[in-house]
């Protein structure tokens, strides 16, 4: 934020679903101000029932973490859900 970097982010499944990204906006005024005028944040997607992976377009209104389309969307093996899931149970 401080050097109003313009190209694109991409931020992993983790720092997605666990919002770390908004905790900064909340912590940082500078930080909120500068997501919120950004048009280029990615972060990685799951849907394990589908078996789905997407690409989600991400928007930081207000310093909320807001998804507002998605960019990709691809079929996901058995194998790459038996791992996500148990991610998930730890």
């Amino acid at each position: 934020a401080k050097e109003q970097y313009e190209g694109a982010l991409f931020l992993h499944l983790t720092v997605f679903g666990k919002k770390w990204v908004e905790q900064a906006a909340k912590e940082d005024a500078s930080i909120a101000t500068w997501l919120a005028g950004k048009d280029n944040i990615y972060a990685l997607g799951v849907n394990a029932k589908e078996k789905k992976g997407m690409v989600l377009k991400v928007g930081y209104p207000e310093g909320k973490q807001t998804v507002t389309g998605t960019a990709y969307t691809a079929d996901l093996n058995n194998g790459f859900i038996n791992l996500f899931n148990r991610r998930l149970a730890k």
